[in-house]
């Protein structure tokens, strides 16, 4: 097994990155999810007025470009904390547990 050594600041930044990618995938589902359900709504209602259906062809696409852009957002914040990761594991010294000698 291997330990490492994690500060405070390390600690702060991968919640803070874990929060944010939370938070975006969160907001892209929704994003995702309202768009769909518009467009199920608007293709099986009998009749949709005018001013609604042109209203909803501007809301839907852009639901949906919001939804990938914050997957995209969760994507690099997904990245970034895996780069954090990388990096306490690159920075520290590996403590072996048998003899707990630094390598």
């Amino acid at each position: 097994m291997k330990h490492y050594t994690v500060f405070d600041s390390d600690f702060d930044s991968l919640a803070t990155q874990e929060l944010g990618q939370s938070v975006c995938i969160t907001i892209s589902s929704f994003c995702w999810a309202f768009g769909i359900d518009i467009f199920k709504d608007t293709m099986l209602a009998e009749s949709v007025p005018e001013p609604t259906e042109a209203a909803l062809g501007y809301i839907q696409p852009i639901l949906l470009l919001f939804g990938i852009i914050f997957a995209i957002a969760a994507g690099a914040f997904w990245l970034k904390r895996r780069t954090t990761i990388q990096k306490i594991k690159d920075d520290c010294k590996v403590l072996d547990v048998e003899d707990q000698q630094p390598r």
